[in-house]
């Protein structure tokens, strides 16, 4: 697998070298000589396109890149480590399609995100505002749905630290092991979708940033938009006191490279859902920590 995804990254680099030496109009040629990944890249890649080439339009790259196809929001061969319930590996790998429609019990990491930051940039003295991602229309579970700032399975034969590239592939943030505490561990199924069962055993985890909102680069492949909630806002719709609360929300730049970034009001059912108090329960010890405790691991399911 790691060979796999080594000759994948050799390719991209090869299409970054190859655009290199284009013109803005002329890199959508690019997707036609290297497969799939070559939009990954470019598109990636627009925003500094635009900024580094004026008066040149990148209108034909999205529609040379458009005749592709829509990519797929996740990959169904994607091999996965089986366990059981515990959590004791079985010795075994399946594809994530298969995985998925037989209910085995698999790996994953939920990075929950907290802005040191207000979500304008400025130094925050106040409360902590919290990152969430709204989950793109493609994805086979809970499409279009807000969660967890990052979330991410365990592919075959990775550790943590491997894990952990689903927050720079997601939202563009670099993480390592050393940059994240272990809130808690979560065993949960979720069978809502016809002919998927989902049994996850997630490792819970936080990070902070004085990131602002707007300097995250969300996949769009991957994450829709991006929304920050005041912490306690954030408890008080979970707990169910409120029927909505006022965020800010992240969309993805507009033709011209700017990113907008507005208020949107939220509900608890535009959230994937979570019946066992994850959700109080994560922004709870995250609410401890900010105010100086440092709450035990918990464990839920």
């Amino acid at each position: 697998m790691r060979r796999w995804w080594a000759a994948q990254r050799a390719q991209e680099q090869r299409v970054e070298r190859a655009a290199g030496r284009l013109n803005v109009a002329e890199r959508f040629n690019v997707a036609e000589r290297f497969n799939v990944a070559a939009r990954h890249v470019l598109f990636r890649d627009e925003a500094r396109l635009r900024r580094g080439a004026r008066g040149v339009t990148t209108a034909p790259l999205r529609s040379k890149c458009a005749t592709l196809g829509p990519m797929a929001a996740q990959d169904g061969d994607e091999p996965f480590d089986i366990f059981d319930r515990t959590g004791k590996p079985l010795g075994v790998r399946k594809a994530r399609r298969l995985v998925h429609r037989d209910g085995d019990w698999h790996r994953s990491v939920h990075v929950w995100v907290v802005l040191e930051r207000e979500s304008d940039g400025r130094r925050s003295d106040a409360e902590p505002w919290v990152l969430f991602q709204q989950r793109s229309p493609d994805k086979d579970t809970w499409p279009g749905a807000f969660e967890v700032a990052v979330s991410g399975h365990y592919r075959a034969g990775e550790d943590l630290a491997e894990a952990l590239r689903e927050a720079e592939e997601e939202i563009g943030l670099p993480l390592a092991p050393g940059d994240v505490i272990r809130l808690g561990t979560r065993r949960i199924v979720d069978d809502h979708a016809p002919g998927i069962v989902d049994r996850e055993l997630q490792d819970v985890l936080l990070a902070t940033t004085r990131r602002a909102l707007a300097a995250f680069r969300p996949d769009p492949d991957e994450v829709t938009a991006l929304l920050a909630l005041p912490l306690h806002a954030a408890l008080r719709l979970v707990r169910g006191e409120v029927p909505s609360v006022t965020g800010l929300m992240r969309q993805a730049p507009d033709e011209r490279g700017a990113v907008k970034i507005a208020p949107r009001d939220v509900r608890l059912d535009e959230f994937v859902a979570a019946r066992d108090g994850y959700y109080e329960r994560a922004l709870d010890t995250i609410r401890r920590r900010a105010a100086g405790v440092a709450p035990a691991l918990w464990t839920l399911g």
